[in-house]
C-alpha cells in the first residue's frame, strides 16, 4: 500500500459523517479495505438493534475507499456510488461490524465493489455490490488545493501528526538534494533545509504548538 492510498482512504475515514458514525478504515491492499463500525448506542433502531442506515453507510464508505485505493488515481479525481445493492442477512445488536470491501471489476471510470459485513462471531450481517463512478476532471490540482483536501475534516492533534510526516518526507527530498550537490555552499544550504524540517517536525509532534 503506497502512503498515496493510505492518504486518500484516511482521508475518506475522516469526512464528517463517517466520523460521525465513528467508521475506521484499515487498508489491506490493492482495492480491498476493511471498515469497521463501532457499537454506539446512538446507532440504534430499537433497544440494541443496529439499525440499517448505520449499516448501509458502513458498506458506502468501505466501497468508496475499495475503489479509491488504486495506484491508477486520474489526474484531479473526483468519485461517486452509482449504484448499491444491499441484503441484510442477519441482525448485529450491541456488536461491532467489520466490513471487507473487495473490488472485483474496474474499467477506465466505473469500479464495481463486493463488500461484505460481519459480527466479531464471524456472523454475517450484510452482503452488498456497490458501483462507483471514479474519473478526473482534467484539471490539474493546485498543492493548495492537495493539502486542503488532506487536512480536511481531521482534528488538530491529527492535523500535526499529518504535518509531521511531511515535514519529514521534505527533510528527505532537502538530503538528497545535498548528497547529489557539488557545490559546498550550496550543499550546506540544503543540509539546513534538512535541520529545518526535521526540527518542525519535532516540534509538532512534541506538540510544542
Amino acid at each position: 500500500m503506497s502512503s498515496q492510498q493510505e492518504q486518500v482512504v484516511k482521508a475518506i475515514e475522516g469526512s464528517p459523517y463517517a466520523r460521525r458514525l465513528g467508521i475506521r478504515v484499515e487498508p489491506v491492499s490493492e482495492g480491498i479495505v476493511r471498515a469497521r463500525l463501532p457499537w454506539d448506542p446512538g446507532l440504534a433502531t430499537v433497544g440494541d438493534q443496529v439499525h440499517g442506515g448505520a449499516l448501509s453507510s458502513l458498506v458506502d464508505v468501505a466501497a468508496t475507499a475499495a475503489a479509491w485505493c488504486t495506484r491508477e488515481l486520474p489526474e484531479h479525481p473526483r468519485g461517486t456510488t452509482i449504484g448499491f445493492q444491499i441484503q441484510f442477512l442477519s441482525g448485529a445488536r450491541a456488536e461491532e461490524v467489520v466490513a471487507e470491501a473487495r473490488v472485483i471489476s474496474r474499467g477506465r471510470s466505473i469500479t464495481v465493489i463486493e463488500v461484505e459485513g460481519r459480527a466479531p462471531d464471524g456472523r454475517p450481517v450484510v452482503r452488498a455490490l456497490v458501483t462507483y463512478k471514479l474519473s478526473g476532471d482534467g484539471k490539474v490540482a493546485e498543492p493548495a488545493q492537495i493539502l486542503t483536501a488532506l487536512f480536511a475534516g481531521k482534528s488538530l492533534a491529527e492535523q500535526k501528526a499529518l504535518l509531521a510526516t511531511l515535514e519529514r518526507a521534505g527533510a528527505g527530498l532537502y538530503r538528497g538534494f545535498a548528497a547529489a550537490e557539488p557545490d559546498p555552499d550550496a550543499r550546506a544550504a540544503l543540509q539546513a533545509a534538512v535541520e529545518r524540517e526535521e526540527a518542525n517536525a519535532r516540534l509538532l509532534e512534541g506538540g510544542g504548538i
